[in-house]
């Protein structure tokens, strides 16, 4: 079946840049996916849907500003923002460590570079805001009628509870936009909390009307926040989270927007998609774009790959191993691969981190000054790591990820651009000068780029692998509730598909 033949609502999306709830692994393995839901507390049962309203035989699509990201016009790091991700990042994954805030850089004031500060008494804190290409968010208006309300949510396949700013959540509690929901739903719960990776969501539960694009869910369960303190992580740019993963990773124990419009009957195919934009290198006509119900076949190449989901959480995916020009990094590289648009890096246990980057000729550690200390080795210490290579790095010494197909292992490399983050300057050359006993100037000189892959400690989730925005702006993912044909017959074992996405730009593509 093709695009044509399907009706879809498409939302095209802008990037963001916040924190989100924690990928969910430690339930049961479950490879089918569950009976449509029933009538619970959180989920009444909802009156007979009317007939869809996206009778038009097109994507119904909803343009968003243009973005930006973490490099500079000139290909340097845009330092700020990179903080406030990698701290979002962190706090996602539960890890306790942070970075210190940024001060005004004392080797290079001709040029916009900080560095950490060792003592908080000195210099002046950045504020860190307005951070773009990473997360994704669209409108939704939630309500009906004269009490319908619009809210920038972001769109987030790591977590799957609908949470937006009660009428109570002041910005001191977390919630520092403008908007907050009227609570004019009917209310379900009257205290409830979700607990994600950095804190606790608390609220009550709610039923009332979802709309995204034309396609409305009447009775749909969602959290109105009194506090989340991982909302207010430096980004103003979005009201609420909604979430893209299974009802069995629901905090709240609510049916998923996705699975009530499955239940209903309201999607042509049984899955969702993801195409992710670049912002950096002007991408312009390919703006990020999330598909209900099918796939755009104008945004990939060839026939998306399915791979199957290893349980009913969050996509989660079999890595089998990651190589470098062939070569395997090693047994360290063997865990569970979340599909995840809501989280900005690649990221991996810190052990995991040497074996890699062992492999890329030229590549060195950069021990980063934390919160509670400073990493050393890419072991499991308490600090953080990140990598620098050389820029001039081939497309052949780049990673690919081996994900477990239907029948054997299939390899998915890493565009280039994706790999990159920015030329290293500023702070994390000032860390990386500091640690090889040389110059700042020296390591500027090097020609490094900053890997967009974060380390976090084995404690934290020892065999868990989360592939991000730069693994999605490579590959369009294809969100899969199983091998169905259009009108649900039957329900098979859930996927995620890859296809080699044409954010290219004429720039470093796969082969």
């Amino acid at each position: 079946m093709t695009i044509k033949d399907c009706i879809l609502a498409t939302i095209l999306l802008s990037t963001l840049v916040t924190s989100t709830p924690v990928l969910q692994t430690d339930v049961p393995q479950n490879t089918s996916l569950p009976d449509p839901p029933q009538s619970s507390p959180n989920n009444p049962s909802p009156p007979p849907p009317p007939p869809p309203s996206n009778n038009d035989n097109e994507p119904q699509k909803i343009p968003l500003p243009a973005r930006t990201g973490f490099r500079t016009p000139t290909g340097q790091l845009n330092e700020p923002k990179l903080l406030h991700a990698i701290n979002a990042t962190l706090l996602k994954y539960n890890s306790n460590i942070r970075l210190p805030p940024l001060k005004e850089s004392k080797f290079n004031t001709s040029s916009p570079n900080w560095h950490w500060s060792k003592r908080q008494a000195s210099g002046i804190d950045v504020a860190l805001t307005d951070d773009n290409d990473l997360l994704y968010s669209a409108p939704v208006t939630i309500g009906s009628g004269s009490s319908a309300q619009k809210f920038i949510m972001d769109f987030d396949t790591g977590s799957s509870d609908i949470l937006v700013p009660g009428p109570l959540c002041t910005p001191q509690n977390g919630c520092t936009r403008s908007t907050h929901y009227s609570n004019t739903g009917h209310l379900l719960t009257p205290t409830a909390s979700t607990t994600y990776g950095g804190g606790t969501a608390h609220g009550s539960i709610y039923s009332d009307a979802v709309t995204v694009a034309n396609l409305t869910v009447p009775t749909q369960s969602l959290l109105s926040v009194t506090s989340a303190p991982f909302f207010a992580t430096g980004d103003s740019n979005y009201d609420g989270l909604f979430g893209m993963a299974f009802t069995g990773a629901s905090g709240s124990s609510s049916v998923t927007f996705v699975e009530n419009l499955l239940a209903a009957g309201d999607l042509p195919a049984h899955e969702f998609s993801f195409y992710l934009g670049r912002a950096f290198n002007g991408t312009t006509g390919q703006q990020s774009e999330l598909t209900l119900g099918g796939r755009d076949g104008t945004k990939y190449i060839g026939t998306p790959l399915h791979i199957p989901v290893v349980n009913q959480t969050a996509w989660l995916v079999a890595l089998t191993s990651i190589t470098i020009d062939s070569t395997s990094a090693g047994p360290a590289i063997n865990g569970l691969a979340g599909i995840d648009t809501g989280t900005s890096f690649i990221v991996v246990p810190q052990s995991a981190l040497a074996p890699i980057f062992n492999l890329i000729p030229g590549a060195k550690a950069i021990p980063l000054p934390t919160t509670t200390g400073t990493g050393t080795g890419g072991g499991g210490g308490n600090g953080l790591i990140m990598y620098a290579y050389p820029c001039s790095t081939p497309q052949n010494s780049m990673p690919t990820f081996h994900l477990r197909g239907t029948a054997t292992s299939a390899p998915f490399a890493l565009d280039p651009q994706d790999f990159s983050l920015g030329t290293v300057d500023g702070s994390f050359a000032q860390s990386l000068a500091e640690s090889e006993g040389v110059s700042v100037q020296e390591v500027e000189e090097q020609g490094l780029c900053l890997a967009s892959v974060l380390g976090v400690r084995d404690n934290v989730n020892p065999d868990l692998f989360v592939l991000g925005a730069p693994f999605l702006k490579s590959w369009y993912g294809v969100f899969g509730y199983g091998e169905v044909g259009v009108g649900g017959e039957g329900r098979g074992r859930p996927y995620v598909g890859f296809a080699k996405s044409v954010n290219c730009g004429g720039v470093g593509c796969l082969d």
